[in-house]
């Protein structure tokens, strides 16, 4: 029988190739079921407060998962602020005001980009500007510990130059510079970092504690309270020299020249050159080789440079002028002239910068610095110089009635008026007020009309600057070319209407009353300033000496004026009469002493007083100075014979002077010398000195060259033997006498 065939097998057999056999299709069987792997166990984060979701990828599942990520982004103004500082530190504040108003005017409310521009602004001079400042109210937030403390002292620096500090006000203004909430919180740091230092120093190990790191506004912090200090003449911040050493180390290890130029500069301001090079070095002596060794680099640094220019400079500006400091301050100036040629070189860009501006100003002060001590002309004023002058700073004379000296005599002509006109330029391009300032002080000194200069000077502190500080020292020097009553009476007005005293030394304030005293208009107005003049405490004793001089002291110190007088003062007349009384009779006492320089004979007794006026007696040949001769200031060479003296009452013959060999030579032994008899004359010198004398003529002084043919050793005769002196008793010399 025969198997049943299908009938589509049948077909496809005919079609194609029989099949091999009967075929199944199965469904493939399903993966085995594989577990998520278990993540390891994450700790729960918290940002902000807010439990953050665990998200694991799984790729069996396909549920889709977003994620949503939040983060505060905040511009970044770093490289905007540094642009702006680098401006501020050139001195370039047209520049740095203007790049402000571009960039960083939007972000004001940012307490630290407020305080930067506030201290741009109290660095160029614009105290006016710094008052018009609003504070942002989250200035006051606690974070912004160290920023409101350098608010607060930007605001008591201005206040200083504005409104002034009353008496009662300036201990507080002090002791708030000092005080735990503002120099204290910053002092913890320099505590902080010392005692990181000395435990760093044990382990040999470095010191990484941000915490203890000094920040650039902790540096500002202690530059402003060094400043207030100084303007303040109080001494309660006194720093010790190891937390300043310590400072000094970490910021040039860090090579923060910036930072340690603004503490140095204000140790200065507040101590002194010497006093703060102590601290800082230990020695003043070696303070500019440190500073030029420590911060000197191979390289023609930008910065570095413009640095150091910086501090020799303002060094050299602070110093003050006299015989003493001059060689020292004229080598600060000199080493910076060397960074001043290098910044030429390499950095031409940089010439008109605040730094190589007041080089120039600093260069041209040493060049014409005089001392006004030395000046006869000066010291013949009955007034007052008083202070000590720095360079480039205007002299301030103070009258001791109501004189005023000729301008002349104060007036510095030189050759540098031309550089002076181009610094003043670029220091008004630049918008620096306070460089402005002291270029037109510098241009008044070499002026011989300075009115106009005066004007601008005025103007500028004044109007400009609203600095009083400063101004009220203007208006004293002013006095010096007031010379009629109507600028006289100008003068008074604005010196009156410049209240306060800013802070001012003493020496100051008593030289604006006993100016306002000569320009007072009534002798009881006169009288009272004389007496706020002697109120003062402890004036220096150069103060006391003019007070005494002139009789103004507090038993016998009322101006003698009569009665009659209508205008108070009418002129100076009276006192410049007394001065022209005194320097008459100065002049005819030199001219009478010429005179007899020139005509009197000269004595064959030189030493003794036979002269017919009893009142005049010369010096002797060896003295100098105090007498009027033309040539050398000396008196001449006695006659020759007047040193031979007769001994009288005198128990052994005196020593032997030295004498002319050729006046000895000729002269015979004495009837009683203790030689013998056979000696002829002459015999008292050698044989080698008889034969120089006979073969060598005696030759006048003067007339040396009149010997051409003699060698120097042939001429030159050995020490003649003398004789020994006899021993006379008083009686029998006084028995020649008779």
């Amino acid at each position: 029988m025969m198997p049943e065939v299908n009938s589509s097998s049948s077909r496809a057999h005919v079609d194609g190739p029989p099949p091999q056999g009967p075929r199944y299709i199965e469904p493939l069987p399903a993966p085995p079921h594989r577990a998520a792997p278990t993540p390891p166990p994450v700790e729960q984060t918290n940002i902000r407060s807010r439990e953050v979701d665990e998200v694991v990828w799984d790729v069996s599942r396909t549920k889709d998962v977003t994620l949503h990520l939040e983060l505060d982004i905040t511009e970044d103004l770093e490289p905007d602020l540094d642009e702006f500082c680098r401006l501020a530190r050139l001195g370039n504040f047209q520049g740095a005001k203007q790049f402000f108003q571009d960039n960083l005017e939007q972000h004001i409310d940012d307490p630290y980009i407020f305080v930067q521009y506030a201290q741009m602004l109290m660095s160029m001079g614009d105290y006016q500007g710094v008052e018009g400042l609003k504070a942002p109210y989250n200035l006051e937030h606690s974070k912004h510990l160290q920023l409101q403390i350098n608010w607060e002292l930007i605001k008591v620096f201005t206040a200083l130059h504005t409104e002034g500090l009353s008496e009662e006000d300036a201990p507080l203004a002090a002791e708030e510079a000092t005080s735990t909430n503002t120099f204290q919180k910053a002092r913890v740091k320099f505590e902080q970092l010392q005692a990181k230092r000395d435990e760093a120093s044990l382990k040999d190990d470095a010191v990484d504690d941000a915490e203890s790191q000094l920040g650039s506004t902790e540096c500002q912090i202690v530059s402003l309270a060094l400043h207030i200090e100084a303007r303040l003449h109080q001494d309660k911040l006194s720093i010790e020299t190891s937390i300043l050493t310590t400072i000094y180390e970490e910021l040039l290890r860090e090579g923060r020249i910036w930072d340690f130029r603004d503490i140095l500069i204000g140790a200065v301001y507040s101590y002194g050159s010497t006093r703060a090079f102590e601290k800082f070095f230990g020695s003043s002596e070696v303070a500019l080789d440190r500073i030029l060794l420590d911060w000197s680099t191979t390289i023609h640094d930008e910065s570095t440079n413009l640095a150091l220019l910086d501090i020799l400079t303002s060094v050299a500006l602070r110093r003050i002028l006299n015989p003493r400091t001059f060689p020292g301050t004229k080598l600060w100036v000199d080493e910076a002239g060397i960074l001043a040629s290098n910044i030429i070189r390499y950095h031409p860009s940089n010439l008109k910068s605040r730094q190589y501006i007041r080089w120039i100003l600093a260069k041209v002060a040493v060049a014409n610095y005089r001392d006004m001590d030395s000046s006869s002309e000066l010291s013949d004023l009955p007034g007052l110089f008083p202070g000590r002058t720095r360079g480039g700073e205007l002299p301030i004379y103070v009258p001791a009635a109501l004189e005023t000296p000729d301008w002349h005599l104060l007036r510095r002509p030189s050759k540098s008026n031309e550089t002076l006109q181009t610094a003043l330029k670029a220091a008004r391009q630049l918008g620096d007020l306070e460089t402005e300032a002291m270029c037109l002080s510098q241009l008044i000194l070499q002026a011989e009309e300075p009115a106009d200069l005066f004007d601008d000077l005025i103007n500028l502190q004044k109007t400009i600057q609203n600095d009083n500080r400063p101004l009220l020292k203007t208006c004293l020097s002013r006095y010096l070319i007031c010379h009629d009553k109507v600028s006289r009476d100008t003068l008074r007005e604005e010196i009156l209407s410049i209240k306060g005293d800013f802070g001012l030394h003493p020496t100051w304030l008593w030289a604006k009353r006993m100016v306002l005293r000569a320009l007072s208009h009534s002798k009881h107005e006169a009288e009272l300033l004389l007496d706020e003049a002697r109120a003062f405490p402890t004036p220096s004793r150069n103060i006391r000496e003019f007070m005494k001089r002139n009789k103004l002291e507090k038993e016998n110190g009322h101006l003698h004026i009569s009665d009659d007088s209508k205008d108070y003062p009418p002129t100076a007349s009276d006192s410049m009469e007394r001065y022209e009384k005194r320097k008459n009779e100065k002049e005819s006492s030199r001219e009478r002493e010429r005179m007899r320089y020139e005509e009197e004979e000269s004595s064959s007794r030189y030493y003794e007083r036979n002269y017919h006026d009893e009142n005049y007696s010369p010096s002797p040949p060896h003295a100098s100075g105090g007498s009027y001769y033309p040539e050398n200031n000396q008196f001449p060479p006695p006659p020759s014979g007047s040193l031979i003296q007769k001994f009288v009452n005198m128990k052994v013959a005196r020593p032997v002077p030295p004498h002319n060999l050729a006046d000895y030579t000729r002269i015979p032994p004495a009837p009683d010398d203790p030689y013998p008899r056979t000696l002829a004359t002459g015999d008292n010198a050698t044989a080698k000195v008889q034969a120089a004398l006979n073969s060598t003529p005696n030759v006048p002084p003067g007339t040396e060259d009149a010997v051409r043919n003699t060698s120097p050793k042939e001429t030159e005769p050995e020490i003649p033997n003398f004789r020994r002196p006899p021993l006379v008793s008083v009686s029998s010399m006084k028995e020649g006498e008779d």
